[in-house]
């Protein structure tokens, strides 16, 4: 089993931790993990058989170059595209925590983006347009607070 795998693996035991502990909270409370983790595993588990489908074994004669990177891989020269995403989550976790949900939302995407080579007129839309569309919905729609992380709250 190689690592990508491994690391795949790991995230579907970490969502799946997320979804069977939720159930320890009120029906209140338990909606957003639910929401956010069952759709999550299901996607993990459609990327895995994917991944066991379109991989193909090489032979060992094969040269290193000729090899194929997984399929998910989109940043060019990726060794690990399961290692770069467990990093931008890393990353937003810790964006999230210090500045606060929106701020945080913010450099995730365009940190994400650009690591991806995307545009600046895409990145710059969807970096403010989707922060934008959270604090709408959150804070004028529904009239809940979103978190300003420990900088600003």
């Amino acid at each position: 089993m190689n690592a990508s795998r491994i690391l795949i693996f790991i995230f579907f035991a970490f969502i799946l931790w997320i979804v069977i502990y939720s159930f320890r909270y009120p029906p209140e409370a338990r909606f957003g993990p639910l929401v956010i983790g069952i759709p999550a595993a299901v996607l993990i588990v459609v990327q895995i058989v994917r991944e066991s489908l379109i991989r193909q074994p090489t032979s060992k004669a094969a040269p290193a170059h000729s090899q194929q990177s997984s399929p998910a891989s989109t940043v060019k020269g990726s060794f690990n595209p399961y290692l770069e995403i467990a990093v931008c989550l890393i990353g937003m976790i810790a964006a999230i925590y210090i500045f606060g949900l929106l701020i945080g939302f913010v450099m995730f995407i365009v940190a994400y983006l650009k690591l991806h080579r995307e545009g600046w007129l895409l990145t710059a839309a969807l970096g403010l347009g989707v922060p934008a569309l959270i604090y709408a919905i959150f804070e004028i729609v529904l009239h809940m607070p979103l978190d300003k992380g420990i900088l600003f709250g």
